[in-house]
């Protein structure tokens, strides 16, 4: 369980994760197609170690079979990994929209500012006073005020 304390922090705790999932899968597919071949390639040493006429027909018709069989589960696999692979993206990519919506230098583009008084951010009209001088932070630069 991690916590993040800020929306920065937490983009990066998702960066992190999704990004580290997403490279993971090419990785899982082709260890998982490994194995296939391995356990293919075993098959076909114990099938070509027998040597009476019908049992090699029985197995060459068996491992034509199987290798249907892997093929078809190739497809599948690719298809299944393919689209955990595009449904994590999209899900990544949709949290990342979120977070960049939340970041500060959003909230500032999109009209608001923030107002410092002293290097200290006011959260509060209660803090100012008529003549205190302010400091505004915009999307673009800052800008000095006096209070009124």
């Amino acid at each position: 369980d991690h916590r993040a304390a800020t929306p920065s922090q937490a983009a990066e705790i998702i960066s992190r994760s999704k990004y580290q999932a997403a490279r993971m899968l090419p990785e899982i597919r082709n260890r998982l197609l490994k194995a296939m071949d391995r356990l293919y390639s075993e098959c076909n040493l114990r099938f070509s170690a027998l040597s009476t006429e019908r049992i090699i027909k029985i197995l060459e018709y068996r491992t034509a079979q199987l290798s249907l069989q892997n093929d078809d589960l190739r497809r599948r696999t690719d298809t299944a990994l393919h689209q955990i692979y595009e449904d994590k993206k999209q899900f990544f990519l949709q949290s990342l929209a979120k977070l960049d919506a939340l970041s500060p230098q959003k909230v500032l583009e999109r009209g608001y500012s923030v107002v410092y008084k002293n290097k200290k951010i006011i959260k509060n009209a209660a803090e100012l006073a008529a003549g205190d001088l302010v400091e505004l932070r915009l999307a673009q630069g800052t800008s000095a005020a006096e209070i009124q």
